[in-house]
């Protein structure tokens, strides 16, 4: 009898870790036990056969003590430890903005169990300065020989990917509940990877970002954004936009296209401050230390970092799967903006 027990999930929403399966070639009925060591709840029991694989479904880290039985008997114990494991962690999703907030918490992870970690993320070039205890991998990439697999990853509570629904909660918990981690706002300390070795704009500026990943995070207010940019010019300060998309604003050093995110960095480091939407530039002027202004009409007060930023907007919304009912208004914006500039 061999008995075989993995603690690497395989693919996102199956749920299928931790495995287990009694290889022998006779045929014996066996009872086993999935329990949350922590709480001591058993999260999932069956009975099972020789050769048949069975799942404990809960895929975020849990405390595992599994238990075999047969015939009344317990046979068999298998305690999760990751003490000098390797563990592979998969950021799921393409966003800059989620691999910003989620990223410090598999350093955390890793800091807390004593273990070895490799993680998959899309911006590893930036990743790769800043958590140098981390090996960084290309996203997709498949790790053999690990003793335990995470995905962190953005979806509706099913209890599977994750024990909360993310759209209910603030961002970088998500990341926090999946690993199984106290949750508390971290900065992803982006100016380990800043290189200042050039800076483009003399003078007094700003830096903006008209766009988000979707059309419905953008500031609906007509003329807004240029309406800002005439305040801060009328004030001696320049403005930069940065966005990935081009933008028709006037009177604005326009740096809009497909620069590499260092030279965004470098902008922002040297800038007075960041005003955008909830994007993913929010987050990187963020890591590198800026205040935020952040006009947001559409994700919940406490979705977004809460430390070094303003945040503008109309709605006390309790989902990002929203209805947007109004819209901050120029005049809200410039208010804030005098109390600054």
């Amino acid at each position: 009898m061999q008995i075989k027990i993995n603690y690497k999930t395989t693919l996102p929403l199956q749920g299928n870790a931790p495995a287990c399966v009694i290889i022998e070639n006779e045929q014996n009925e066996y009872f086993i036990e999935f329990i949350d060591n922590q709480t001591s709840e058993i999260v999932h029991s069956q009975t099972f056969y020789s050769n048949e694989k069975v799942y404990g479904y809960r895929q975020w880290y849990c405390d595992w003590l599994i238990k075999i039985y047969k015939d009344n008997e317990l046979i068999h114990t298998d305690k999760f430890d990751l003490t000098n494991k390797y563990v592979f962690i998969k950021i799921d999703g393409r966003a800059l903005g989620d691999n910003l907030a989620w990223i410090p918490y598999v350093d955390e992870f890793r800091k807390k169990h004593n273990c070895h970690v490799l993680c998959s993320a899309y911006f590893n070039d930036i990743f790769k300065h800043v958590y140098p205890d981390i090996l960084f991998l290309e996203p997709n990439t498949q790790a053999h020989n690990v003793y335990a697999q995470y995905y962190i990853g953005a979806h509706d509570n099913d209890g599977v990917y994750s024990p909360k629904d993310s759209k209910k909660i603030p961002l970088q918990q998500t990341a926090c509940d999946i690993l199984g981690l106290e949750y508390t706002e971290i900065v992803p300390d982006l100016m380990k990877s800043i290189e200042h070795n050039h800076r483009r704009i003399s003078g007094r500026y700003v830096c903006i970002s008209e766009k988000g990943s979707a059309p419905k995070k953008e500031w609906k207010e007509p003329n807004g954004w240029q309406n800002v940019v005439n305040y801060l010019n009328s004030k001696g300060i320049k403005v930069v936009v940065i966005s990935k998309e081009s933008t028709t604003l006037e009177n604005v050093i326009n740096l809009t296209g497909d620069y590499p995110l260092k030279e965004r960095m470098v902008d922002l480091f040297y800038s007075e401050f960041f005003m955008g939407v909830s994007s993913g530039l929010s987050w990187v002027a963020w890591g590198c230390g800026k205040p935020v202004i952040m006009i947001s009409d559409c994700t919940p007060l406490d979705h977004e970092f809460q430390t070094n930023m303003i945040r503008i907007g109309k709605n006390n919304l309790e989902s990002v799967d929203y209805e947007i009912e109004d819209y901050t208004s120029t005049e809200e914006v410039i208010k804030v903006l005098e109390k600054i500039i």
